[in-house]
């Protein structure tokens, strides 16, 4: 990451609540901030298709940002079934700002935690049965 970016970033691990200094998480090398390799153990990249691949593994956290509106009301419920089979309880769901749930089937499934970034929470005290 651009070491200039570590400041904002930083400014947001304080307002969301971070305890301890963000320098914590990166060291500088160069112009740039490097994540500590144990925070990187623990995040898996890969590539998944959200049409035909069913549950990857249990998340804590999906990022799918502007991507279910190119798909049709059945194929958006289909995914988001997918989500919610996949997040453990408590998880997080982020969309992109041209997404909601409101009128999809997954919506009961779903807490609203940010309205603006469309960021929600998978209901905590139940989780849905896989199909």
């Amino acid at each position: 990451f651009a070491l200039n970016a570590m400041r904002k970033y930083t400014e947001n691990y304080q307002e969301a609540g971070g305890t301890g200094t963000f320098s914590e998480y990166y060291h500088a090398k160069y112009d740039n901030g490097v994540m500590a390799s144990e925070l990187k153990r623990n995040i898996v990249f890969a590539n998944h298709n959200l049409v035909t691949d069913a549950v990857f593994s249990e998340m804590h956290l999906i990022l799918c940002r502007n991507v279910l509106i190119y798909f049709d009301t059945p194929l958006q419920n289909q995914v988001l079934g997918i989500f919610a089979d996949s997040l453990v309880r408590g998880g997080f769901l982020c969309l992109g700002t041209n997404e909601d749930l409101n009128f999809l089937e997954a919506k009961s499934l779903f807490d609203r935690v940010d309205s603006n970034s469309r960021i929600f929470q998978m209901h905590v005290t139940e989780k849905p049965h896989k199909t």
